[in-house]
């Protein structure tokens, strides 16, 4: 959904300049698509040497995903709640996830511009010292409040009416109508515009605080969310690139070098942590590189991918996609292409 990642047709001006200045990551997958496995690493970004003097604080509006202790507050927001057991190093600032029975009536009303807007006053309130800032946001998977308009945007006259519910949407245990894929896609990618104006916003307030020229900026996800591709919507747990296949951006102020350097090297959130470390060597591919990366399943399934070949084991048998040209997954080969099988047996081994 992202033009740097091969849209044509969806409005994101300010997400296609952010990748214009950053390093763009082609091929980073999630090392699972369940949520909470997902962001252990980047919990370990939190651990980096070179943060150690700076003031750190994670803000998110998905309580559940954390590790038992994490407490605190910024502001007049209400800390989420510490598990009993446990001990947590840094604050936390929890941000009500505001549920609503009807879209906003404006983009200020939605979810995912307060986030931001909680990010933009702790910037302006420290602006003056280092500090590690961590924004994890359930986004799409939390709350579909976003106005009608953004929802209409991509609608032509002769489609089907936009999805209107505020619910995630959730059609996993039978096919959706191609009417219904279309219309909550149109949706999305009217609620993808109104994420970039908004990141439009936190760009300008990097500016207007003097933090653009000293700041590393990192634009992330841990898991994806399927619109249709394999016959399901909404939050699903298939070993397809729709769930594990996830954007990563990476803006550095030290160097225009940097600046449009794509790397195909297969990434995970493990490897993070290396590639913020100050004097990362780019535009160099990462060390970090692999030869084949594994994904994990919730019922015992599993995925193997290497540069050319996507290997993934399913419970009804196994199929071979042909990797990078075979983007959604749509062409199995592996009753074709046996050939292949036993080199990628091999790597698993």
């Amino acid at each position: 959904m992202i033009g740097t990642y091969g849209n044509s047709w969806i409005q994101t001006p300010a997400l296609d300049a952010l990748a214009a200045q950053s390093a763009v990551f082609d091929r980073f997958y999630a090392e699972t698509p369940e949520i909470s496995a997902g962001l252990a690493a980047f919990r370990s970004i939190l651990n980096v040497p070179e943060a150690a003097d700076c003031r750190k604080i994670l803000f998110t509006d998905h309580a559940e995903i954390f590790p038992a202790g994490y407490a605190g507050w910024f502001g007049d927001i209400h800390p989420i709640k510490p598990v009993k057991g446990g001990t947590g190093k840094y604050p936390v600032s929890g941000i009500p996830l505001q549920r609503r029975e009807l879209p906003a009536e404006t983009i200020e009303g939605t979810q995912l511009f307060r986030n931001f807007a909680m990010l933009t006053d702790f910037l302006r309130e420290n602006r003056r010292r280092p500090f590690f800032l961590w924004g994890h946001f359930q986004g799409f998977c939390g709350n579909w409040d976003f106005p009608m308009p953004y929802r209409k945007m991509y609608q032509a006259e002769e489609d089907p009416a936009p999805y209107a519910e505020t619910a995630v949407p959730n059609f996993c245990n039978s096919p959706p109508e191609p009417d219904l894929i279309q219309s909550v896609m149109e949706s999305y990618s009217g609620g993808m515009t109104m994420l970039d104006e908004i990141l439009a916003g936190l760009s300008e307030s990097l500016k207007q605080f003097g933090l653009e020229e000293n700041t590393v900026l990192m634009l992330a996800s841990v898991r994806g969310f399927s619109l249709g591709e394999h016959r399901k919507i909404g939050i699903t747990h298939d070993l397809y690139g729709e769930n594990i296949h996830l954007p990563l951006l990476i803006r550095r102020p030290d160097g225009p070098q940097y600046a449009g350097f794509r790397s195909r090297s297969l990434l995970q959130p493990a490897d993070i942590v290396s590639l913020l470390r100050t004097g990362t060597d780019l535009p160099e591919e990462p060390a970090e590189r692999h030869d084949a990366l594994s994904v994990s399943g919730l019922t015992g399934e599993s995925a193997l991918l290497t540069p050319d070949w996507f290997l993934c084991k399913k419970h009804a048998g196994c199929e071979l996609y042909v990797k990078p040209d075979d983007r959604w997954e749509t062409n199995n080969v592996y009753d074709r292409c046996r050939y292949a099988i036993d080199g990628l047996t091999a790597l698993e081994m």
